[in-house]
């Protein structure tokens, strides 16, 4: 899927504030919840289920409880929560040693969703890879 992102913003040419428009034309994934399992299956396997194990002890039963309920409604659930809920889980896992530099990734973004969800049993691992890429 390719979603046109446009940024509004005032820049300076020659001396005076000119209004101006960008455009950026973004690739996104046509299903959510393989881009994030296809991500974490990427890792090392014993660094992701620690990563889900601690997952569970930041989350409250209520928690667990609602992101199940939406994830089993919409498979995009955490795009309502990616700057409140999902920011602090990520927080939380880079304090933790889960960050982008102990997975070895440039980006934690793209695999936290992945990590809740496993974590909730919302997704599992694929079974028998036992070869770590990243």
């Amino acid at each position: 899927m390719t979603q046109l992102r446009t940024w509004f913003s005032k820049i300076v040419v020659g001396g005076k504030a000119t209004d101006t428009t960008i455009e950026h034309e973004l690739k996104l994934p046509e299903d959510w919840r393989k881009f994030h399992l296809d991500n974490i299956s990427k890792l090392d396997r014993q660094k992701v289920q620690d990563a889900a194990t601690f997952l569970l002890t930041k989350l409250s039963p209520e928690d667990q409880t609602m992101i199940r309920e939406k994830a089993a409604k919409d498979p995009e659930w955490w795009t309502e929560h990616h700057m409140f809920g999902m920011m602090g889980l990520r927080n939380a896992l880079r304090q933790s040693g889960f960050g982008e530099k102990e997975f070895g990734i440039d980006n934690l973004d793209d695999y936290a969703v992945g990590l809740v969800e496993l974590a909730l049993g919302i997704t599992n691992l694929p079974a028998g890879r036992k070869e770590v890429t990243k």
